[in-house]
């Protein structure tokens, strides 16, 4: 039998620990995304502090790359008990097509970029200066696509792409199915009288039952009543021509005067709500309250939005009333008891001066008026809703065709205007829209 030696145990010792420091691993630096980016540590993960050695992190594993189109998209490693990798967004918008975000949803292509905020929402590979595109437009430009930008519609799309944008405009009538009589009943203009400037930008669109200009404005007429025949076949298809606080009327009233601008619009992806702004002018206040004789300003949205007009429209008081005359939103006008209704007229009567409403007051040496159209000899004649924003509910990247539309009743007679401006979206991220369309006043500032 052989023996050897025994070796002395504090020699074993040395060689296990030789053995360990021989295979032991380097640090490396953390490869996760959120670090790359600046994100926020994931959940799990140490942070450095200055004068202190960072701990590694324990079992964090990189997975197999995900493919969106045949390209790889970066993943975040898994960190212990923080779950699976986030995932690509499935927003419709791949990083083949353009996606500068895949992990989330409100970044896309589809998406409309928030001026100023330094993210680029749309993924153009910029963040959009400005909301505005209405500079240097002409007053009497026929191109509707001109009044889509006065109001601050600035993108355009196609019916392929699934970029948000305005796919088409038209110049139409209250029905959809006629064509104005003159394009003076439509105009861009820098204002309306010394207290109605655009609420965004440079421009804004005006909408008449008469020549839609103000004094001393390109093509402006001297009267309160322009006939501006419309070929027309009606009202919106589900309204009836009357308003719910008046007695109904069984009369027929004739549709005249008519213009409307429709846009048929791709929603963006990162939206919620639409707003815009609007103030109502009409020369029918105050002898024609609830008459056959109303002028009607209205906002017709389809697919219809849940508590809208029976016809879609989205602009009415607290009682469901379309824009006229009859309407509880009247605030710019002479107080008094007209067609058995209260006016208290909050806003008086000062900001109708230069809007063209005003020229039509008749005086006693003028009974008729500055234009010679009235009856009798009023002091104080027109009114207005002032400004008013409404708001209604949209589905991402849904298309909805919006028709802003006013027209006369019954004759030619007593011209009424709508001036619209600052189109706006209202991003997923903020509180929820109201249900319902809501229109509310804006007081003046």
């Amino acid at each position: 039998m052989r023996f050897e030696p025994a070796r002395a145990p504090w020699l074993l010792f040395v060689g296990v620990m030789a053995a360990a420091s021989c295979s032991a691993p380097q640090a490396s630096a953390p490869s996760s995304r959120a670090a790359q980016t600046g994100a926020p540590a994931a959940a799990g993960s140490q942070t450095a502090q200055a004068g202190t050695e960072a701990e590694p992190d324990p079992a964090a594993t990189t997975p197999p790359p995900q493919t969106d189109d045949g390209l790889v998209v970066p993943t975040t490693p898994i960190i212990p008990d923080a779950g699976a990798p986030r995932p690509v967004d499935n927003d419709g918008f791949s990083v083949a097509k353009g996606d500068c975000n895949d992990f989330e949803e409100l970044i896309n292509p589809g998406a409309y970029d928030v001026p100023g905020n330094s993210i680029d929402e749309d993924c153009d590979g910029s963040d959009t200066p400005s909301a505005s595109c209405d500079e240097d437009l002409e007053i009497d430009a026929a191109d509707p696509l001109m009044a889509a930008r006065a109001i601050e519609l600035c993108k355009t799309a196609t019916e392929a792409d699934r970029r948000w944008g305005v796919i088409s405009a038209r110049w139409t009538t209250p029905d959809g199915k006629g064509t104005p009589g003159s394009d003076l009943l439509h105009g861009i203009l820098p204002n309306l009288g010394a207290s109605y400037a655009p609420r965004q930008g440079k421009s804004l669109l005006a909408l008449s039952s008469g020549v839609a200009r103000a004094p001393g404005q390109q093509d402006a007429t001297r009267s309160c009543s322009d006939a501006l025949p419309a070929r027309s076949t009606g009202l919106p298809e589900g309204f009836d021509g009357q308003s719910s606080s008046c007695e109904v009327n069984d009369e027929l009233s004739s549709v005249e005067d008519a213009v409307a601008l429709e846009i048929e619009l791709r929603v963006p992806s990162n939206v919620a709500a639409i707003s815009f702004d609007s103030a109502f002018f009409t020369d029918e206040y105050p002898d024609y309250i609830c008459s056959i004789f109303n002028d009607f300003f209205q906002v017709v949205v389809t697919p219809k939005r849940m508590g809208s007009g029976k016809e879609g429209n989205v602009v009415f008081d607290q009682d469901g009333n379309s824009v006229s005359v009859n309407n509880s939103l009247l605030r710019v006008c002479a107080p008094g008891e007209h067609g058995g209704k209260n006016f208290t007229c909050p806003l008086g009567e000062s900001s109708l001066a230069g809007t063209g409403i005003d020229d039509c007051a008749g005086t006693a040496l003028l009974p008729g008026g500055i234009f010679g159209d009235l009856d009798g000899s009023r002091e104080s004649y027109g009114a207005s809703t002032g400004w008013l924003n409404t708001q209604f509910a949209v589905q991402p990247a849904e298309v909805i065709t919006m028709r802003f539309t006013i027209w006369d009743s019954g004759d030619s007679s007593l011209d009424s205007v709508s001036i619209i401006d600052h189109v706006r979206f209202h991003l997923r991220s903020e509180p929820p829209p109201p249900e319902k369309p809501m229109t509310t006043p804006i007081n003046p500032s």
